[in-house]
């Protein structure tokens, strides 16, 4: 009988999930989409046990199997219990299952015990600090009500700007004309970007980030300012 560890990172844009063995040998790893339970809790469930079913060849009954899951949005929305029930009832080979959230979970594999900050910026953002057993959290509330400084934020906030420039004529500027040189819309067509927005999912509008961020390497101002 040997010990199996399955560690599951469900964020807001992709889930990752890899086993180990008891001597730390990474054994298999998998990747599914997202898995935050507060944006759509049966989809982000679904990635999450697709991400388990994907690892479940490497269990074998006699092992004592561990499974810690960390989860983007369960703790705001106070689901720890119920998926680890949900967890341990759907995959009854674990000895033992952990839910917690995602961000604590990084916090603890980056500290790896040390006092010190752990920030997140992703997708979307959350801040924790540790300091010997008090651990304080800041953000981490989701992209509709917070997130800032995640990569949804800067995404949506140049396209807020782009708005704003087509309000007070300022097109000119030169991170827009960038921006719908990369979208191909020519001159006069420039609600065809904003209608482009509506369309977008949370990780599509995300990856304008890097739009933005290899932007603001250039030296473009408003971009270092997003």
């Amino acid at each position: 009988m040997a010990n199996k560890f399955i560690g599951i990172d469900a964020g807001a844009t992709k889930t990752k999930a890899a086993i180990y063995d008891e001597q730390g040998t990474l054994l298999a790893q998998t990747l599914t989409g997202h898995g935050n339970i507060m944006v759509d809790e049966a989809v982000a469930c679904e990635n999450v046990t697709k991400a388990i079913e994907n690892l479940l060849p490497h269990l074998k009954t006699e092992d004592d199997n561990y499974l810690l899951l960390g989860m983007a949005g369960v703790q705001v929305a106070g689901k720890e219990q119920e998926m680890m029930e949900y967890l341990t009832q759907t995959f009854p080979q674990f000895t033992q299952v952990q839910v917690i959230n995602d961000g604590y979970l990084g916090m603890i594999a980056g500290l790896e015990g040390k006092n010190g900050v752990f920030a997140v910026a992703g997708t979307g953002s959350v801040v924790y600090a540790k300091n010997e057993e008090k651990i304080v959290r800041i953000g981490g509330f989701g992209h509709l009500l917070g997130d800032e400084g995640g990569a949804y934020a800067i995404g949506k906030e140049l396209f807020q700007h782009f708005c704003q420039a087509i309000d007070y004529d300022q097109l000119g500027c030169q991170l827009f004309q960038n921006l719908m040189a990369k979208e191909n819309i020519t001159a006069g067509n420039e609600y065809d970007l904003v209608r482009k927005f509506y369309t977008l999912s949370k990780e599509e509008v995300a990856q304008y980030a890097v739009f933005v961020s290899k932007e603001a390497q250039n030296g473009n101002v408003l971009a270092i300012h997003l």
